[in-house]
């Protein structure tokens, strides 16, 4: 993953740009917060999100910090991202970190990137597609499972 927090350096042409003699836009994501997260952890009935994220099918890219045991977490963290003229989603998958076993998944969204303007944004979360257990976690929710905000500045 590439850390770039509060603006850091980090700075990265995502794979498929690199070989694209169009220039790259450069975009200024801040994961701002979650609300109304699903608790995964048995005993605290509170889960430890943190957000993967990246550009189109390179959703992997981008990590931010764990938030112990909160369902409506504020992470205000920045992600400098090179965007391809061609790629045209952010994609986001909120996980509950885990010290034993695999970490669980709390909820997925994409935001559009074709209107490429500044904007802050609240995402609602779904579960993964075919998934069964994101399914059965949702019901359990009542089909509820959190928001995920963004602000996203563009520039040359």
């Amino acid at each position: 993953y590439q850390r770039s927090v509060h603006g850091g350096p980090g700075e990265e042409l995502s794979p498929r740009s690199k070989n694209l003699g169009e220039q790259p836009t450069s975009l200024r994501l801040t994961v701002v917060e979650a609300c109304g997260l699903m608790p995964r952890d048995v005993l605290s009935k509170k889960s430890d999100p943190y957000v993967v994220m990246g550009v189109g099918n390179n959703a992997a890219m981008y990590k931010t910090k764990v938030q112990k045991r909160n369902l409506d977490p504020q992470w205000n963290e920045t992600f400098r991202l090179r965007v391809a003229p061609e790629e045209n989603e952010l994609v986001f998958n909120i996980y509950d970190h885990d010290l034993l076993g695999s970490d669980d998944f709390l909820g997925q969204a994409s935001h559009p990137l074709a209107a490429r303007r500044d904007e802050t944004s609240t995402l609602t979360l779904f579960p993964r597609e075919n998934r069964a257990e994101d399914v059965r976690a949702n019901k359990k929710v009542g089909g509820d499972m959190g928001t995920l905000t963004i602000r996203l500045e563009w520039s040359e």
